[in-house]
């Protein structure tokens, strides 16, 4: 038992627990308390204090029934008015005396209702009604006294509950001080004891410690002869600071070699970072050639397309000079058509004139006649007199109608004329127009013929640019492929020589390392 309260495990532990249990037994005494005291408190909250607000809701309901009888008395609320107020308090004095265990009887509503029967009646008899408003007070009085008598016993068992849970108060104050004086006693003998058994033997320790780490001697061993944790770390401590010298004198010869080897590493890793770059520089040339080279490709291929699109064009405008010619075509044969028909129709109309012209002549003669007949009637006229005055009259008029008739068949005679000569000449114009409408079906057709072989040839470009577009796009496609290849490579090459770089530099470090390394640890003593 004594072996095992040497361990500082066991030592703190108890003292602890001695805590603990104080603290234990303090927190029990005052949740005890607590508990009375809050009992105490929650009978206040719970019972005492809600009677008090409702007696004083009590006194204000009855205050409010005579204001509302008096309101009533001097007419200044309407009945209406006041039967609705007075329910509201009555249903409030109610309610708050079931609260207190109290009952009103049936004379405060007999009086009530007496006094709402005087003010209602049509002739009011006021001293009724005043003396209605003075047992009213009467009641209102002696219901106060009751809630007086109901206060002042609550408020005396109020101020016992109280003064209960303030002397469980300090009762639990008292107690408390007094614990507190107690942990405060056991902290004291606490810290001497730690100070003693704790304090002092890891002060030494940590002092030992401290000189090992300073000095960097691992040759130094700690006083194990204490039976307590410390003793048991310095026995630790002492094989642990044996491994280290073992460990460190490997390390020592290791890191010596180590360094020998990672400095010739480093010799490899710079030639191979230098024959890296040169392939980089030899893969940068083939790059920027294969470039140039895929920039003519792609300018052939450009003018390949253009020369397509040109013949694309070229066919597509042929085409469409076969079709405006045919076109034409028909349109000439449709023009010379119609001038066949217009020249038709010209001898026709001349004909039509020619026969025209011979009724004019027989018109004009039957003129003449007509003329020479009413000449000779106004002879004969002339002859007879008075009686034959009327029938001169009649001959003369015949005779200016035959002379008007005769001028007019000579002005038509001489349009007809005009009319023929305009028709022979249209005619012989239609005749020259017919035959030219001819020639120009003719010629538009050796130029449709051109067109078609024009058309034919253009085909033929058109399919040889397509196949030489085609051929220079898959010269391009491959290109760029190979420059993708090319560019990968390239890009291959350069993660090659950012990593032997990276491979160069952390060589270095490492020889830095290792030399690090080799001097800190031919800096502990007790190695060699």
């Amino acid at each position: 038992m004594f072996s095992k309260m040497q361990s500082l495990v066991t030592r703190i532990t108890a003292g602890f627990l001695l805590n603990a249990i104080l603290g234990l037994l303090l927190m029990v005494f005052l949740l005890s308390y607590h508990n009375q005291a809050e009992q105490q408190f929650s009978n206040l909250q719970n019972q005492n204090l809600p009677k008090l607000l409702a007696i004083s809701k009590a006194r204000f309901s009855l205050a409010q029934l005579q204001v509302l009888a008096y309101s009533r008395y001097s007419l200044t609320s309407e009945q209406a008015e006041y039967q609705a107020a007075l329910k509201a308090e009555q249903e409030s004095l109610n309610s708050s005396m079931s609260m207190l265990s109290l009952s009103l009887d049936d004379s405060l509503k007999k009086l009530l209702r007496d006094f709402s029967a005087v003010m209602n009646s049509e002739t009011v008899d006021w001293d009724e009604a005043r003396r209605h408003l003075a047992l009213l007070a009467d009641y209102a009085e002696a219901t106060q006294q009751q809630l007086d008598k109901r206060a002042s016993k609550i408020e005396q068992q109020t101020i016992e509950q109280t003064e209960q849970a303030t002397a469980l108060l300090s009762k639990a104050s008292w107690l408390t001080e007094g614990f507190v004086v107690i942990l405060i006693i056991a902290a004291f003998i606490a810290y001497l004891l730690v100070k003693k058994y704790i304090a002092k033997p890891v002060e030494s320790f940590a002092r030992q410690i401290e000189r090992s780490a300073t000095e960097r001697d691992l040759s130094l061993t700690f006083d194990d002869a204490s039976k307590t944790e410390i003793g048991q770390a310095a026995k630790s401590l002492n094989k642990l600071f044996e491994s280290f010298r073992t460990l460190l004198q490997t390390t020592h010869l290791a890191t010596g070699e180590l360094e020998v080897s990672t400095r010739e590493m480093d010799n490899v890793v710079t030639r191979a970072n230098q024959q890296v770059e040169k392939q980089r520089h030899e893969s940068d040339e083939l790059s920027q050639t294969l470039l140039v080279f895929a920039q003519g490709v792609e300018d052939v291929s450009v003018q390949a397309s253009d020369a397509e699109a040109a013949a694309e064009q070229g066919y597509h405008q042929s085409t469409v000079g076969y079709q405006e010619v045919e076109s034409t075509v028909q349109q000439i044969n449709a023009l010379a058509d119609k001038v066949s028909n217009v020249s038709e129709l010209i001898l026709k109309l001349q004909q039509q004139s020619t026969h025209i012209s011979s009724l004019v002549s027989v018109i004009q003669q039957i003129a003449e006649q007509t003329n020479l007949l009413a000449l000779n009637a106004a002879i004969e006229a002339a002859r007879a007199g008075d009686s034959g005055r009327g029938f001169a009259v009649v001959a003369d008029e015949v005779r200016q109608l035959a002379t008007r008739t005769q001028e007019a068949t000579e002005e038509i005679q001489g349009v007809i004329e005009s009319l023929s000569d305009c028709m022979s000449e249209s005619t012989a114009a239609m005749r020259v127009t017919e035959d030219t409408a001819v020639d120009s079906v003719k010629q538009a057709q050796l130029a449709g013929d051109a067109l078609t072989a024009i058309k034919t040839a253009i085909d033929t470009i058109l399919a040889s640019n397509k196949n030489i577009a085609a051929t220079t796009l898959s010269h391009r496609d491959q290109m760029v492929s190979v420059k993708q290849r090319v560019e990968e490579l390239n890009d291959l090459v350069g993660l090659v020589s950012e990593e032997t770089g990276k491979v160069s530099q952390e060589t270095q470090v490492v020889v830095r390392n290792i030399s690090a390394l080799y001097q800190q640890v031919n800096s502990f003593k007790g190695i060699e």
